[in-house]
């Protein structure tokens, strides 16, 4: 995608393209999208186009394409001191991190999206205390709300180090459910093993569960195991909680 500096804003950098191959006129795009050309002639310049949610569902619903993606883009057009934290974006917007105002208690998810709502980004060190707790964070990422569940406890966190690459490299980040943590074949968990917290696949094989690090490198990265019993025993307390979203830089 070009410079931002250049074409102005998240959302022209959308649609414009996609507005200007369908129709002849921006007159025409106006009146087939149901909205006023100034309106329009603001969106595609990359000005503070001022509409709502659902005027750009709808525009984006007309041109074929994603409604989510586009009321993301319409968020971070409005939002100049979230923008900055998003440079050389690609389609889809890949690392949706957000930084609340210094000034605000919390975040207020009916303000930012229908579609995603803010999860909290703690640190790695922070993640064994937060099984049970609800954490204030600094900085929180946008997470779609069709992964998440009413009352769980969803923290997320950046991936450190390349244990579960190509799956999820170093930086990745991770929305990890502290509520769901009955372990599960072929799943990624956050788990607490030899005194360390690591992510791990969980293959169930017989009566043990291997601890399978994604990355190939098996000398650098052993697969470990636990017995069935140990990894399902809410006293061990192995099983920290699921990794439900992923998102690799891009």
């Amino acid at each position: 995608m070009e410079d931002l500096k250049r074409k102005g804003s998240f959302l022209a950098d959308y649609v414009k393209d996609v507005i200007d191959k369908k129709y002849r006129t921006r007159s025409l795009a106006a009146e087939d999208l149901g909205i006023d050309e100034s309106v329009l002639s603001r969106i595609c310049s990359g000005k503070r186009p001022g509409v709502s949610e659902s005027i750009v569902e709808g525009i984006c619903e007309k041109l074929g394409l994603d409604k989510a993606e586009g009321v993301l883009r319409l968020f971070l057009t409005k939002h100049s001191k979230i923008r900055q934290f998003f440079t050389n974006p690609k389609k889809p917007i890949t690392f949706r991190i957000l930084h609340p105002d210094s000034n605000d208690k919390a975040i207020n998810p009916e303000k930012i999206s229908k579609t995603h709502t803010p999860v909290p980004l703690i640190s790695n060190k922070a993640l064994d205390g937060f099984i049970s707790l609800k954490h204030r964070a600094a900085e929180h990422a946008l997470i779609p709300k069709t992964w998440l569940q009413e009352d769980h406890n969803v923290q997320c966190s950046c991936v450190k180090g390349d244990s579960m690459a190509p799956t999820l490299p170093d930086g990745s980040i991770v929305a990890i459910d502290f509520n769901n943590r009955t372990v599960q074949n072929g799943s990624i968990f956050l788990l607490k093993w030899k005194k360390k917290v690591v992510i791990r696949r969980t293959v169930f094989q017989d009566s043990y569960v291997l601890f399978y690090p994604d990355n190939a490198d098996k000398e650098k990265y052993p697969i470990e195991v636990s017995s069935m019993k140990k990894a399902k025993s809410a006293k061990n307390n192995l099983v920290l909680g699921k990794v439900i979203w992923g998102m690799a830089k891009g």
